[in-house]
């Protein structure tokens, strides 16, 4: 069996090229939203939720933040993943466990890498930077100015289907009123950018993915300063447009942990579809969006086809997305949480290029398909599939296909089109973008690749 292993420093180098990109211009890591980790066998890797998530904070402040501030801080944004309907999961803060800490001693509590099995220390450090230090340690002089935090699984049971331990990082360098000075440019993260950071991330740290649900609203018109216009993107989007909106998990959130965590009421009281993609070629289309939709974007679900195929890393490169590492069913897809009153359309869509890296979508989440084209796979109307039922759309052949087997030799005979993505993301036009954006995340979240960062 192949191992699910972090391997974070494998390719630390590059995310830290972009990072320093961003820093020299501004100052500055599913299917909906879920399996952040897949094991060898195509199995979600989550935390036993018999029990309550246990984690253990430091005893230090965050900025301005005292302690007693910061664990009523994170109790209040764990509450938005525990208080979902019908979810079976819970926390156990365990205080007093670890002590102070900061760069002279947290490297005994710090996971940087982690195979099937190994063992643990039995502690899930959650860490407040107060000075940034570690945070320069781990990722490099002037990080402490721009990264908020980092978390995710750390250590896993033998077959990689149970998390054992987690990890959560803070940075308070920066933070709103911090006595540690000021940032560069004026680098300020406010209360809500903190909020935010440890729902994210300890979002992934339950196991829970990226997801690019309702990316035309993020891109559009949100204003931070108008209350519920951003309320329809998802907690778990790669980036932060308005941070106070996006602290309501979005049905798309939802859906993604009561998959992982639910009790019966997701597969009884709601509708469930399943298929499988092929290109146009005949083959599995793995890495295609498919996200149901009805008038209402607040209602939007979506699954990534393969995200939970039996997978390996032959090549002992972090992924699992090139020739033959996808073992079977690498074009299947569940879409979960349908409500049987409303109608659904069904479309695919491409995994936009820039979520790459820690802001990836498992399991194609270091370079994307660009072969894969919009297309309504299915309408589904009011009653047509019932709570508890599964309407399956079977295989599924698409438009979609690789561009070097277009044109003749294609088995439409030259029908299939290949559409790029035409968008400039190089340059001028990339990165003021991610400027204009409070808050990005990164860091490195690959299947195998448990680790993800936010930064600012």
């Amino acid at each position: 069996m192949a191992n699910v292993a972090v391997m974070i420093f494998r390719i630390l180098g590059l995310c830290l090229l972009v990072l320093s990109l961003w820093s020299l211009v501004s100052g500055l890591p599913a299917m909906a939203g879920g399996p952040f980790l897949v094991n060898a066998e195509g199995v979600a890797v989550v935390w036993d939720n018999s029990t309550a998530v246990a984690y253990h904070p430091e005893s230090g402040s965050c900025g301005s933040f005292s302690n007693d501030d910061m664990l009523t801080k994170i109790g209040e944004n764990l509450s938005f993943w525990s208080g979902i309907d019908d979810i079976t999961l819970s926390f156990d803060p365990v205080t007093d466990a670890i002590g102070s800490v900061d760069g002279t001693n947290y490297s005994s509590l710090f996971t940087a890498s982690s195979d099937c099995g190994d063992e643990g220390t039995g502690v899930t450090p959650v860490v407040f930077d107060d000075d940034g230090e570690i945070t320069d340690d781990i990722f490099g002089n002037g990080n402490r100015f721009s990264v908020l935090g980092f978390a995710g699984p750390a250590t896993f049971n033998d077959d990689c289907s149970e998390i054992l331990e987690g990890q959560a990082f803070f940075n308070c360098r920066c933070q709103t009123g911090s006595p540690s000075g000021s940032c560069p440019g004026g680098v300020v993260f406010t209360e809500d950018d903190l909020n935010f950071t440890i729902m994210h991330e300890f979002g992934h740290l339950l196991g829970l993915d990226h997801t690019q649900v309702n990316q035309s609203i993020a891109e559009g018109n949100c204003d931070s300063s108008v209350a519920g216009d951003c309320d329809a993107v998802p907690a778990m989007y790669p980036q932060s447009v308005d941070a106070e909106d996006q602290m309501t998990p979005s049905r798309d959130d939802q859906v993604a942990a009561l998959t992982l965590y639910g009790g019966s009421t997701l597969a009884s009281n709601f509708c469930t579809v399943s298929g499988t993609l092929n290109d146009a070629n005949g083959d599995p289309l793995r890495c295609a969006d498919i996200q149901a939709e009805t008038g209402d974007s607040a209602d939007t679900i979506a699954v990534v086809s393969g995200a939970s195929s039996p997978q390996s890393d032959d090549n002992g490169d972090g992924d699992t997305q090139d020739s033959g590492e996808c073992l079977s069913n690498c074009g299947d897809f569940i879409l979960r949480g349908l409500d049987p009153s409303k109608s659904y359309t069904i479309t695919i869509k491409p995994i936009d290029s820039q979520w790459r890296g820690g802001s990836g979508i498992n399991p194609c989440n270091s370079s994307q398909l660009d072969y894969v084209e919009e297309e309504e796979i299915a309408t589904i109307a009011a009653g047509d599939c019932a709570g508890g039922a599964t309407l399956a759309l079977e295989t599924i052949t698409t438009i979609s296909c690789p561009e070097e087997e277009c044109g003749a030799e294609s088995d439409t005979g030259g029908g299939c089109s290949c559409v790029l993505d035409s968008r400039d993301r190089s340059g001028n036009g990339f990165i003021p973008f991610f400027i204009s954006l409070l808050v990005v995340f990164g860091g490195w979240k690959m299947t195998g690749q448990p680790f993800s960062f936010m930064r600012k």
